[in-house]
């Protein structure tokens, strides 16, 4: 078998533990932009944030948070914040990235 596939069927495995984990990170990094108001980020942070407020609430108190873990990782599943962040980010910037240099 390729590296190729061998590494296919890894993520495979992973890929479904670590939605949770960014689910959570999402949820956060969200909480903490609400607190930074009135100030203003930059139009993908701002535009991911709107994004991500649409599906999941601002939280003041503690709660069960197990829907909005599962609204994060459809998010993620979806790859909604990936296509909004497109909309903002120079695909020349992006290809750069994954170019062999």
């Amino acid at each position: 078998a390729s590296i190729f596939s061998t590494f296919s069927r890894t993520c495979k495995v992973f890929l479904p533990l670590i939605e949770p984990i960014l689910a959570i990170e999402l949820l956060l990094a969200a909480q903490a932009l609400d607190y930074q108001r009135p100030l203003k980020s930059s139009p993908v942070l701002e535009a991911v944030h709107a994004l991500i407020r649409n599906k999941i609430d601002h939280s003041e108190e503690d709660k069960v948070y197990t829907d909005d873990i599962e609204a994060a990782i459809q998010l993620i599943k979806e790859q909604s914040l990936i296509k909004i962040s497109h909309e903002y980010i120079d695909r020349s910037e992006t290809d750069d990235l994954y170019r062999i240099h």
